[in-house]
């Protein structure tokens, strides 16, 4: 063998040493950017359980605090005809009680006149003593009713205090639970929980704008897609060019022909830019 073929030897080996080292690299890159994939799903998909975890839990909160409150304000509709009702019939037995004192008034002084009649008036004056008697009772019976009613308008007013109490309650537990889920990015308006719970429609457009907020590394996203096609917030989107995975954005913001999202996930080295595409297909 001359010195050139054993030359092509020793180059065929080298060669074939960096290809063997070259293979191994790119399955060791493989594989890291496969495990790092599933890591980042298997995250993905606890987050969006968390997600619909809570939304289950808001619109539980949302019926049960709706049922209290409607059979809250049944009760004091009933309530308050109740109480209606019963100050007619205290106003009833005020004028009836004015009316027997009028006449027992009248009875005391006409009983007064005639005591100094003569003998024939015993009689028709012991009359109206009894007449008198019965009135007194009557009085007396009526004044301990007027008391029960006011009795039990006293606690009428009590209960209906506390139902309002209740009421004011439900409330306030209501608007902290709007400030909760609001504070957490979650949609407080049932009909955007219930289209979110939906998977977004695939769709397909053009990056509009990129910018950076004034403070922090928040990265924006605005797109030429909107609620015209379909899309809420907290729909996520994936962002390419050409064959190339740039990243992922989730909506912040929907309008009708337009969107702008934040980037959850951006490829390594990769710069978003104007005229990017976008789509909603993972």
């Amino acid at each position: 063998m001359t010195w050139v073929g054993k030359l092509l030897v020793v180059l065929h080996l080298v060669l074939s040493i960096m290809f063997m080292a070259l293979a191994g690299a790119v399955f060791n890159a493989h594989t890291n950017w496969k495990k790092a994939r599933d890591s980042a799903q298997t995250q993905y998909q606890q987050e969006q359980r968390k997600a619909q975890d809570l939304d289950r839990e808001l619109q539980a909160a949302r019926t049960e605090a709706a049922q209290k409150i409607a059979a809250l304000e049944g009760q004091v509709t009933q309530l308050t005809g109740e109480r209606t009702n019963l100050q007619a019939a205290v106003t009833g037995l005020e004028a009836e009680s004015k009316q027997l004192k009028v006449a027992l008034d009248a009875e005391r002084n006409l009983a007064q006149n005639n005591s100094t009649e003569a003998g024939e008036r015993v009689r028709e004056s012991q009359l109206l003593r009894a007449q008198n008697a019965d009135l007194f009772k009557s009085r007396g019976e009526m004044v301990a009713r007027i008391r029960d009613m006011e009795d039990k308008l006293f606690g009428q007013d009590v209960q209906i205090q506390q139902l309002n109490e209740k009421h004011e309650k439900t409330l306030r537990d209501n608007a902290k639970m709007r400030e909760f889920l609001a504070s957490n990015g979650l949609p407080t308006d049932t009909r955007e929980m219930l289209v979110r719970e939906q998977a977004a429609p695939i769709v397909r457009g053009l990056v509009n704008e990129v910018r950076k907020a004034e403070k922090g590394n928040l990265e924006y996203v605005e797109i030429s897609l909107g609620s015209n096609d379909g899309l809420v917030r907290g729909h996520r989107a994936t962002l390419y060019r050409g064959d190339q995975f740039l990243g992922r954005i989730r909506l912040v913001s929907v309008e009708r022909d337009r969107a702008v999202g934040t980037i959850e996930e951006k490829a390594k080295n990769a710069i978003i830019e104007k005229g990017d595409n976008v789509t909603t297909k993972f």
